[in-house]
């Protein structure tokens, strides 16, 4: 039986419409994607500052810890720290690199309003913020082997060594800088390739021993008591440490890139931990759960 023009218009039009409906579909479920925990921390961190309260929804109304000792602590201290501050419509981002582990997002940023260094860290619970640490510092010049304190490689590789490498560098930091043993330095750094990012040291191992020597010999201490922190993914670490610097109390944020068992490049960020006077909250620098060190 042939079938009628008529008949084939009606057809071809209801195939229009159900391939219009499947890619509407398509592409509403791409669009409803839910964001990950990381990418929510970006999208908070971008929205500071700036007109645009949207990404606020993903910090907890009734859980937020903040461990920034400059703002209260629970969202509405957030909000109301952040009151104190001008709002642009849209800002370029400032966030260099960041990675996840487990419930945990760790991100390193170059904040060009006031040209600072920052790592901030995101503890989430059902897809929501609950707590908050960060540390900050003053940007500088490049240093002598013209790095900065944020420039240098981003990508995550590696995954499947994550867990030794947050033990190397727990272990590191614990025989070098806790104990003070740095003759063990070539366990854990490379003696080939060892790019710094710290401002006041130049690239290679030889180098960090003898500025440590140079720092000695002028008088300058420097001593981490505890590490609190131990956070990575793949081949990126991050230690958070108290400590003194030239007797002064001090935070210290160390992120580190491991390849083949060795550091071979190192960020960190130093910020005094203010007297208790100063601190806007009761939460500390260094209170971070059991899970922060597995």
């Amino acid at each position: 039986m042939k079938t009628s023009p008529l008949t084939k218009l009606k057809w071809l039009g209801l195939a229009a419409i159900s391939s219009a409906v499947l890619l509407t579909g398509c592409a509403s479920t791409e669009q409803t994607q839910p964001l990950t925990n990381e990418e929510k921390a970006i999208a908070v961190l971008d929205s500071l500052g700036t007109t645009n309260q949207a990404p606020l929804k993903y910090i907890s109304d009734e859980q937020y810890i903040q461990h920034n000792q400059s703002a209260p602590s629970g969202k509405a201290g957030l909000l109301s720290f952040l009151s104190n501050y001008p709002k642009v419509e849209v800002k370029e981002s400032n966030v260099v690199r960041s990675f996840t582990d487990r419930n945990y997002v760790i991100v390193h940023s170059h904040v060009k309003g006031f040209d600072g260094v920052v790592f901030d860290i995101f503890r989430f619970d059902d897809g929501l913020m609950v707590e908050h640490w960060d540390a900050i510092q003053p940007s500088t010049k490049p240093n002598e082997s013209g790095h900065t304190m944020y420039d240098g490689t981003t990508k995550i590789a590696d995954l499947s060594k994550t867990t030794e490498n947050k033990a190397l560098v727990k272990e590191m930091i614990d025989t070098l800088f806790v104990k003070g043993e740095f003759g063990k330095a070539s366990q854990y750094i490379s003696e080939d390739t060892y790019i710094q990012h710290n401002p006041w040291f130049g690239d290679g191992l030889d180098t960090l021993l003898q500025g440590f020597s140079a720092m000695a010999a002028q008088g300058q201490t420097l001593q981490y008591y505890q590490v609190h922190a131990i956070l990575g993914q793949g081949n990126f670490v991050l230690s958070v440490s108290e400590g003194e610097l030239n007797g002064t109390h001090t935070a210290f944020y160390d992120l580190f890139r491991v390849e083949d068992g060795k550091v071979v490049e190192h960020w960190d960020v130093l910020q005094n931990v203010p007297p208790f006077e100063q601190r806007k909250n009761s939460n500390g620098m260094f209170n971070f759960p059991a899970s922060a060190m597995q």
